[in-house]
């Protein structure tokens, strides 16, 4: 058996995957907690119910949303903040954004913050009280 990473594709999945990591920890301070997700390209999103935030209704208030979210975004990425991995005493792998949060996770991440570029929130949408961001982003 012959097995063979493909390092451009594994630099995409690091940028989609990193970049929904950063983006929860941006959106989850709004009243929101995440109860989905997908990392995949083409397809990448986040799923999250209200947790004291505020649904955002019509076009003007998803542009809010999306600007104050990526705002927050661009100032992690420029901060530079480094990814980390750890198994914890249970034996689950925990992935830190350092001194933002952590989450338990298996997939492959840039280095820091700083290593992600074209970070956009493609769609917004609301739908039976939940929230769904879809994004996109690069591997610097």
């Amino acid at each position: 058996m012959h097995v063979a990473i493909d390092p451009e594709v594994r630099r995409r999945h690091a940028a989609l995957h990193s970049a929904g990591h950063l983006l929860d920890a941006c959106v989850v301070p709004l009243g929101f907690v995440n109860v989905g997700l997908s990392h995949a390209p083409g397809q990448a999103f986040l799923l999250y119910d209200v947790d004291g935030g505020t649904l955002p209704d019509g076009e003007e208030a998803k542009a809010a949303l999306v600007e104050t979210v990526l705002d927050r975004a661009r100032e992690h990425v420029a901060a530079a903040l480094p990814f980390g991995a750890e198994v914890d005493a249970e034996g689950v792998r925990r992935v830190t954004i350092e001194g933002l949060q952590t989450d338990p996770c298996g997939g492959t991440h840039v280095r820091t913050t700083a290593d992600l570029t074209g970070l956009q929130i493609t769609r917004v949408r609301t739908k039976k009280g939940q929230l769904k961001l879809s994004y996109t982003a690069e591997h610097a």
